[in-house]
């Protein structure tokens, strides 16, 4: 879990206990992400994305072309392809995984705040007004699809690559034709910030 100002915690036990590690930085850090027990990424204020090999012992500032906010970053299981997204339409992405980041073409000016891949292929953003964005080729193209909703995206998971779910203030919208048609599901009228699901369809949703 990360956080301000620069707070970094693993846990090996569960969540049991959590250890604080130290990322030497003093900034709002948004999101983390990791592959496996030793090699992970944080992103956050001023373009800022960190990454360690050693389970959060060491961490190294990898070089971004940007200075905004990065409010989400995805990492592919191989380690080498990742992504990152936040203001102004900003959408990062990397290749190798272990050093720096290049600049991809939303069209957007609009804030994106979550950023979910299914594969080194296939990936969706969700952000402000209502935005999703969909590729189909690692993000050479991002097209942007139509949500239903203006409102505020703060995330967006999918179990394969017909069905996904967002989560905002309206609660959560759902599709199961990957993202060209999307409908919201009626549980609850509270505002949501995060949500998760596995290829099973199992999900959870977190919010106020």
């Amino acid at each position: 879990t990360v956080g301000y100002p620069g707070i970094v915690m693993r846990t090996d036990d569960g969540g049991q206990t959590w250890l604080h590690m130290n990322a030497y930085f003093d900034g709002w850090l948004r999101s983390v992400h990791f592959t496996d027990p030793a090699r992970g990424w944080v992103a956050g204020q001023n373009g800022t994305i960190l990454h360690t090999a050693d389970s959060g012992k060491v961490w190294t500032r990898q070089a971004t072309p940007i200075s905004g906010e990065l409010r989400s970053l995805y990492v592919l299981p191989d380690a080498e392809q990742g992504y990152a997204v936040g203001d102004h339409g900003t959408i990062l992405h990397t290749e190798n995984g272990e050093t720096d980041w290049t600049l991809q073409a939303s069209g957007l000016t609009d804030t994106l705040n979550s950023v979910f891949f299914l594969d080194s292929e296939e990936g969706w953003i969700a952000g402000q007004n209502g935005t999703i964005l969909h590729t189909t080729n690692g993000g050479a193209l991002w097209e942007k699809l139509e949500s239903g909703t203006s409102q505020w995206l703060s995330d967006i998971s999918f179990s394969d690559a017909d069905h996904g779910w967002a989560t905002g203030p309206l609660g959560i919208i759902h599709t199961s034709d990957g993202g060209s048609t999307w409908t919201r599901q009626g549980i609850t009228d509270m505002s949501l910030n995060a949500l998760w699901f596995t290829k099973d369809q199992y999900g959870w949703a977190v919010g106020e």
